[in-house]
Order: C-alpha cells, then structure tokens, then sequence
C-alpha cells in the first residue's frame, strides 16, 4: 500500500513538472504599455523602467505611470507582472526605504471597490507609512491572479496554483500605489480609495 501512494505521488510529482514546462513555453501576449492610460477621471503619464530594476526583479514586465486627478492628486502606480509562477517580488519594505527613509507604519486596510457590472469586493490593502521623523508617502500594496485581487501573499499564491490545477498559464502581479501625505496620513485613503474604484476594473479587464 505504502509503494502504491509513492508511486502516486511520484506521477502526481512528475504530472505537475511536465504542466509547468508546457505552460512556460507558451507565448506571452501581455503588452503592459497598452494598459489604459485613462482610468476613470484619473490620466497617467509614463515613467521610464531602468534595465537594472528590470534585472533585478527578472521581469521585463513592469509598469510605472503617475496618475493625476483633475483636483491635482497623484497617485503612483506601480504594478510588477510575470507571465508564470516564478515569481520575484521584493519587499516593498526594503524596496522604498534608505537615505533615512524608513517605515513609520505598517497595517491593514481594508477598502471596497466596485467592479464591472456593479459588484462591490473588499480588498484587504497592505499599508506602509514612510519617512522620516514625519510622514512622507504611503504606499498601499496588493496582489493580482486572475480577476482575484488579495493583499495576503498565501491567498496569491494559491489563486497561481488553482490555474495551474486547471491547465491554465499561471500569471500574477503585485500592484503598489504610491500616495504623497498632504495633511494626513488618513487622508491618503480616501485618495486610494477614489483611484482603486477607478484602477481595479481596468486591472481585471486588461489582464
């Protein structure tokens, strides 16, 4: 009995390796610079990607754009893409921190959104509160699988894993909104908030 479970493992094992060398070869379509310049009342301009940030997080895969309200509020939009399950995201902790920067906060918060056709989602959004000995920017923070949009990292990870289940090409993206403190740290939410209900059905649609 002990040899057959092995042996079903073993094929189970060897089943997943032979999927994901198959979906790994398939072709990438996504082209990140068509995503919508205009989400919303929201208009981004471009930034440039620099090959080493490219490198480093081995991706080609990477947008940069500011987006400004008509009331003058930016939001930086950053959103790190890889067209499989091997995934190199860095800690926006370390990522966004030096030359005295540093993580003033750090928590949870939870916004909702509406989506395509009117349906309402919660999303759980890491927040991180940098600066110095005062309040410089926020950045709130979340993954994208699919139409699934998480700030937990297991809950990610498992939405990859159930298209790889389903014989699909896994794919996912971390997406980082960058909101400048004018005032309070409070007020960024609502700000978030604003550019997230606009953000989130371009997101799922596009990808």
């Amino acid at each position: 009995m002990r040899a057959i479970t092995l042996l079903l493992l073993l094929l189970a094992t060897s089943g997943f390796v032979f999927l994901d060398n198959h979906l790994a070869n398939k072709p990438v379509t996504v082209k990140l610079e068509d995503f919508p310049f205009t989400v919303g009342e929201w208009r981004g301009t471009p930034y440039t990607v620099e090959d080493r940030v490219k490198d480093i997080l081995e991706t080609e895969y990477i947008l940069s754009r500011d987006y400004s309200s008509p009331q003058g509020e930016h939001v930086y939009l950053s959103l790190v893409y890889y067209p499989d399950n091997k995934i190199g995201f860095h800690n926006p902790e370390s990522c966004n921190t030096g030359v005295g920067m540093k993580v003033l906060d750090e928590r949870i918060v939870p916004i909702t959104v509406t989506l395509a056709g009117g349906k309402q989602e919660q999303i759980d959004l890491n927040r991180l509160v940098l600066g110095y000995a005062e309040p410089v920017r926020v950045i709130y923070y979340f993954y994208l699988s699919g139409d699934r949009m998480t700030g937990k990292y297991s809950t990610f990870r498992w939405e990859m894993l159930q298209q790889q289940m389903q014989f699909k090409r896994p794919s996912g993206a971390q997406v980082q909104l960058h909101v400048p403190v004018r005032g309070s740290v409070d007020a960024t939410r609502d700000v978030a908030t604003r550019y997230m209900n606009s953000l989130a059905p371009a997101l799922t649609s596009f990808f």
